[in-house]
């Protein structure tokens, strides 16, 4: 097998949060209905959450530590190798404290994935079908 020795490089054009959010959202919700239980268990890939439960339930100031102190070495760790050491991307090295608030903003768009099917696409409105099929939704018509 080989791989790849080019990195393929993408950039996102200015936008809003908001629209930055919706962008995001579509996305997900188009993965979750085409793969509906690979999608479901991405819940085990988010680290952040799993790092907050298990300092909640820890009980002690320590235990919390723990749990929010490996989530943080491990992640940051696991993003210098692949984007600094790996792609030995500029970017990635100088941001790579943000991290956290990616893997945050990255959950909460997959908890907000499951709360609706409808999505906006070239200023447009959608519903989403289980089948991934993308059926317009005219003024007033919400079914």
């Amino acid at each position: 097998m080989t791989v790849s020795r080019e990195v393929v490089a993408t950039m996102y054009p200015r936008m809003s949060f908001g629209a930055f959010w919706e962008h995001q959202v579509r996305w997900a919700r188009t993965v979750r209905l085409c793969r509906p239980a690979s999608y479901v268990g991405l819940l085990f890939t988010h680290g952040l959450p799993w790092a907050i439960l298990g300092a909640i339930v820890s009980g002690t100031a320590r235990g919390a530590g723990a749990f929010l102190g490996a989530y943080l070495v491990l992640r940051l760790v696991l993003g210098w190798m692949v984007g600094v050491w790996g792609l030995g991307d500029e970017t990635a090295r100088r941001k790579l404290w943000l991290t956290p608030l990616r893997d945050a903003v990255h959950f909460a768009v997959w908890v907000g994935s499951f709360f609706s099917s409808r999505i906006v696409w070239g200023g447009s409105e959608f519903r989403l079908r289980k089948s991934g099929e993308m059926v317009a939704l005219a003024a007033g018509n919400e079914k």
